[in-house]
């Protein structure tokens, strides 16, 4: 059973390693910046300021409304980001298959080259 649970970690091991770690950090980099940005942006109006008169409100409803517009924005940002990440996936699922056949084919290859040496000599 330990030797099966080692196998399955090795393999996850090697399939991590041709992830394209540069770009998903960079992405996840954006995204946490982003956060950032937005949580920044939302603590400008504490709970503190609920219950007082705000003679500002229009403005207040305006500022509101132009963070509504970013977030969507930012939102919009993530799910390119997303997108690209899941492209950049399928595209490596892609490469992993079509060098699995190659392997595969090839290994054919080595044991017909190897009967065939058997059955007429090896010079």
């Amino acid at each position: 059973m330990g030797e099966m649970k080692m196998k399955r970690i090795m393999s996850a091991a090697r399939v991590a390693a041709k992830l394209p770690w540069k770009d998903i950090l960079k992405v996840t980099l954006t995204i946490a910046e982003a956060a950032g940005a937005l949580y920044r942006t939302a603590r400008k109006y504490s709970a503190a300021d609920e219950g007082k008169e705000d003679p500002q409100l229009a403005k207040r409803i305006s500022q509101l409304e132009e963070q509504a517009v970013e977030q969507a924005r930012i939102v919009s940002e993530i799910a390119g980001q997303m997108k690209t990440l899941a492209e950049t996936a399928e595209h490596l699922h892609r490469r992993v298959v079509m060098l699995t056949y190659a392997a595969v084919g090839l290994g054919v290859l080595v044991i017909v080259l190897g009967v065939l040496m058997l059955v007429f000599g090896a010079g």
